[in-house]
């Protein structure tokens, strides 16, 4: 799993990899910790979009 650490501190969540593991080694995991993110996360600025990739013809 690749996730940006700047982002997940930003949010008060862990970063490290091991930890991260255990909490998304189920679904159920991997949704809580999805909606702790979005609970905490800074707001994107405006205009910007979720990803590079997304921009991508």
């Amino acid at each position: 799993m690749c996730y940006r650490t700047d982002l997940f501190e930003q949010a008060g969540l862990p970063t490290d990899r091991e930890e991260l593991a255990k909490k998304w080694a189920t679904w159920d995991g991997y949704l809580d910790l999805g909606k702790q993110y979005k609970a905490k996360a800074p707001p994107r600025a405006p205009g910007s979009t979720a990803s590079a990739a997304s921009t991508r013809s």
